[in-house]
């Protein structure tokens, strides 16, 4: 025989039964629309991931929505407000929008050399 694995099978039967509850299947796991819109709303208003999958719980004791689902939902929803934009763009966008910043460019580009926020209060 050759290097690597070798398989023998005695037995094409499972030696257990089905699982009750497919708990942590990415399909079974996956938030319906009615779930996804209460994670926008709880992320709207600042709530924790996972307070957000405490409350989906309560709400339904046989969901088995991971916080993996709850996290990707988030930067879902994230992105759609960022819009193209990156990170420190929209950062920045959110920065010149509450008019509490100085910055300094390089000479002759649009490279940001020095940048100073401070919060207005």
């Amino acid at each position: 025989m050759g290097l690597g694995w070798n398989v023998d099978v005695k037995c094409g039967v499972h030696n257990h039964g089905l699982p009750d509850r497919l708990e942590g299947h990415v399909f079974v796991g996956r938030l319906n629309t009615y779930e996804k819109q209460h994670v926008v709303d709880l992320t709207k208003r600042h709530v924790l991931p996972r307070h957000i999958l405490i409350s989906l719980k309560e709400r339904d004791p046989e969901n088995v929505t991971r916080i993996t689902q709850v996290y990707k939902h988030k930067s879902v929803i994230e992105k759609e407000i960022r819009s193209p934009r990156s990170e420190i763009q929209y950062l920045l966008k959110l920065i010149e929008d509450a008019n509490v910043y100085w910055s300094r460019k390089r000479d002759d580009s649009e490279v940001v050399r020095d940048i100073f926020s401070a919060y207005p209060d």
